[in-house]
């Protein structure tokens, strides 16, 4: 699994991957909480599950989340399939791959059909 990494300044924190578990999307969304910062932003470092699938809890409507062009256009092309791995195992929580496609922003329910929401750096 993933760790998270959350950057803190005095204008807000960041940050940088999220969990696949529901649990420790959890913890870490009450670690941001705790700051009392914020939430400036989040990036995904790369196209895996436990880089990205919790990032609808800590990050929101309002939080624009990056990624290099390349891990965009991966999410894009392999949601359907990671979808299909993890949705037996972790249910609804399975579909953050269908929030995560390429322009500035990831609605917290975007319409799955919508080509780009997900930030290209």
């Amino acid at each position: 699994m993933v760790d998270s990494y959350l950057v803190e300044s005095a204008d807000g924190v960041v940050l940088i991957d999220a969990n696949l578990l529901q649990s420790d999307v959890r913890a870490l969304s009450a670690r941001i909480a705790a700051l009392r910062k914020p939430l400036l932003g989040a990036f995904v470092t790369h196209a895996h599950p436990d880089h990205l699938n919790g990032l609808p809890l800590p990050t929101g409507d309002d939080v624009a989340v990056h990624a290099a062009a390349d891990v965009a256009d991966t999410i894009a092309r392999i949601a359907d399939a990671k979808r299909a791995q993890w949705q037996p195992v972790h249910g609804d929580a399975a579909n953050t791959a269908d929030r995560l496609s390429g322009a500035a922003h990831i609605p917290h329910r975007p319409d799955p059909k919508s080509p780009s929401q997900y930030s290209r750096m």
